[in-house]
């Protein structure tokens, strides 16, 4: 790859897939070295899931896809956990909190709607007074110390990852929403003028982008922050990996900033990070954008 080249969106992508076995490959050898005690059992947990989670997108990504998008909007939510972790322990306190808040509204829902046939099965099984009155306890004693319920605004934010939240996370919600023009993205084709509709279309370059991207640089980021919170003997080669993977390996050619911490490369570039939002022409006679012109995000 030229780096005096313009910037092309499929030259990185064919960089990017095998990147992303690797970078998996390497994060899955490197569990062995993981020693963990109790304290740290959240923490190890939450990496478990992001790698885990990072394997079946790369499955999905194999193939045409509209729902990886949603699998990585749960990955950055669990890498804001991950980060929020490691800063401080007790931030689990809020996801507790996060945990007694859902389960009170659950119960006061079986009890203002007791006609909701979804709940009958659950009713049979427990007290929704007695358990709603236990949630609401285990939650004042948490909010008592200092520990509130998570709004997903809140996870990106304890992480210092709001500027994500407006960004890759706000656009990670639309596709996952399956807003209008998504929808008519992924299926509405022209012809000559006219407008048909197919199953399946190739995800743009510009889309697998911000895909790879956005799961390389968490996992990565995500291994070498859980091996060093908890001392991992491979601390040392999860750095390796950072540095190489980044910036360009055994090539010496490096396709992304000299930074020392890797950037969602993909919301750096206006076609590529927002897409049908920001490309009114793309389907100028459907529905839907028809009424965007001119708007922004």
């Amino acid at each position: 790859m030229d780096m005096n080249e313009p910037f092309k969106p499929e030259h990185v992508v064919a960089h990017y897939k095998p990147m992303l076995d690797a970078v998996m490959a390497d994060a899955k050898a490197d569990l062995q070295h993981l020693k963990i005690d109790k304290q740290a059992f959240v923490l190890a947990s939450v990496y478990l899931t992001i790698l885990h989670s990072c394997v079946e997108a790369a499955m999905l990504l194999r193939e045409s896809t509209i729902t990886v998008g949603a699998v990585i909007r749960s990955v950055v939510e669990s890498f804001a956990d991950l980060s929020a972790l490691a800063k401080n322990a007790k931030y689990a306190r809020r996801m507790l909190a996060t945990l007694y808040e859902q389960r009170c509204r659950l119960f006061q829902d079986m009890l203002s709607n007791p006609a909701n046939q979804y709940h009958a099965s659950l009713a049979q099984q427990l007290n929704p007074s007695s358990e709603l009155a236990e949630a609401t306890r285990l939650l004042d004693v948490e909010k008592r110390a200092g520990f509130h319920p998570l709004s997903n605004y809140d996870r990106l934010d304890c992480a210092g990852m709001s500027n994500e939240y407006r960004s890759l996370y706000w656009q990670l919600c639309l596709e996952s929403h399956n807003n209008i023009a998504t929808v008519e993205a992924r299926h509405i084709v022209e012809t000559n003028g006219s407008y048909g509709l197919v199953l399946a279309k190739a995800n743009p370059p510009g889309t697998l982008l911000k895909y790879y991207d956005s799961l390389i640089s968490i996992l990565i980021e995500a291994s070498l922050l859980t091996h060093s919170t908890v001392n991992s003997s491979a601390v040392s080669r999860c750095r390796g990996v950072a540095v190489s993977r980044w910036r360009g390996g055994e090539s010496g050619k490096r396709i992304f900033d000299n930074t020392a911490r890797p950037t969602y490369l993909a919301v750096r570039y206006m076609d590529v990070g927002y897409g049908v939002l920001t490309n009114p022409k793309r389907y100028p006679r459907t529905f839907a954008l028809k009424r965007r012109r001119g708007v922004t995000p």
